[in-house]
């Protein structure tokens, strides 16, 4: 019996770690903006804003002089559940996560940004984008894996 408790142990243990994400306040992200670093393109820097409500993702095109694209605004929510059933009462309500859950109005869909690492002193935050299979539209892969620098 002394085994089998060893294992279960150890496989909780291994379980945390595959699926490892860490809790983020809402305080950490609302009024800040960060730059996608890691995939870099030298081309177009990806920047997201946050609000504690809404988040928006615009482009600067380097090759350009520098020209910001309009952007597009989700509205969003941490939380502790993976559900892509996006929560319009949480918008601004929840306070910690390790989900971001965005909701495009467009398109009337929800896809979850699994929150992989945070690292508040160095202003680095990995993110892992879980798109929702029964979108009207399933562009790529069902993840893409970015890392964003705080730079505000």
């Amino acid at each position: 019996m002394k085994s089998f408790s060893k294992i279960l142990i150890l496989l909780f243990f291994i379980s945390c770690t595959i699926d490892a994400q860490v809790t983020v306040k809402l305080s950490q992200l609302a009024g800040t903006t960060w730059k996608t670093i890691k995939p870099n393109d030298t081309k177009i820097e990806r920047m997201w804003t946050f609000s504690s409500k809404v988040y928006k993702q615009y482009r600067i095109y380097t090759f350009d002089n520098y020209r910001k694209s309009p952007g597009v605004t989700y509205p969003f929510y941490l939380d502790s559940i993976y559900s892509f059933n996006f929560e319009h009462s949480k918008v601004g309500v929840s306070k910690k996560g390790c989900y971001i859950h965005e909701y495009n109005a467009n398109k009337n869909y929800s896809d979850i940004w699994v929150i992989e690492s945070f690292d508040d002193d160095k202003g680095i935050m990995t993110i892992t984008k879980k798109i929702n299979t029964d979108a009207p539209i399933v562009i790529g892969t069902n993840t893409i894996t970015l890392v964003l620098k705080r730079i505000q």
